[in-house]
């Protein structure tokens, strides 16, 4: 027997009352379930979709005041870079003039190379932020040697007079020079991913799965709690109506 004291007075639920009641607890627990789905999809998420942790691998960079500079446009330079890590090649970053960009090429191989290029990005920055290369899937081994290929620069690019990383070419069409060794490199920093930085879940992934462990709470609750308005006592109910 269901009922709610006003005062002195029992009123009773008719039994339409008990019947959304039933029904409302069931979209709730819906509600509350779907949550508890959406949280745990999206700590998944979290997990996979956190980004490789870049690490510096070798870097060559020098501030403007300290750079030698190297003339764009039809200037071609050609950097041997011989990898100090294994694992996925994420980006580098060149060195030069405020808004320099320019095309970078990427390739495999020791001396000069003229090609395959596993990787050719077009407008790339060249002035101190990183190019991101991470689509590209370049997977290198420690020692192993790649070249970056820097042309059609908008403007001047810095370099050093360091030999460190290895021997830089250039290259001139419009003079008919090509691979002529300069002695000192590019400006610049190669970042790696060598799988030993753990990925974390995402913020948002953590507050998801809060949501999700208190959802469940509360499901487990309602349980507890819940009305089967088809298997009622509503015998009260009868007598009430037959009484008046």
């Amino acid at each position: 027997m269901f009922t709610v004291a006003f005062g002195n007075y029992n009123a009773f639920f008719p039994l339409q009352v008990l019947s959304a009641m039933h029904h409302a607890s069931h979209q709730l627990r819906f509600f509350l379930r779907s949550l508890c789905s959406a949280a745990t999809f999206a700590l998944c998420l979290g997990f996979s979709t956190a980004h490789a942790t870049p690490i510096v691998d070798l870097q060559n960079a020098v501030t403007e005041d300290q750079a030698t500079y190297l003339c764009g446009g039809s200037c071609n330079w050609q950097q041997s870079i011989t990898a100090g890590r294994s694992g996925q090649l994420l980006g580098i970053t060149l060195y030069g003039a405020a808004g320099t960009t320019g095309e970078l090429r990427i390739g495999l191989g020791d001396g000069y190379v003229t090609g395959p290029w596993i990787s050719d990005v077009q407008n790339a920055a060249m002035d101190g932020t990183t190019i991101d290369l991470r689509a590209y899937n370049i997977f290198l081994t420690a020692g192993q040697v790649f070249v970056a290929d820097l042309l059609n620069a908008t403007d001047s690019v810095f370099g050093s007079a360091s030999a460190f990383g290895g021997p830089l070419l250039f290259s001139n069409a419009d003079w008919g020079l090509e691979a002529l060794a300069w002695d000192g490199a590019l400006a610049y920093t190669t970042y790696f991913d060598d799988g030993n930085a753990a990925a974390m879940p995402l913020p948002p992934s953590w507050m998801l799965m809060g949501l999700g462990l208190a959802a469940l709470l509360v499901i487990r609750g309602l349980k507890s709690r819940s009305v089967d308005a088809n298997s009622c006592d509503c015998r009260a109910f009868d007598d009430a109506k037959m009484s008046s």
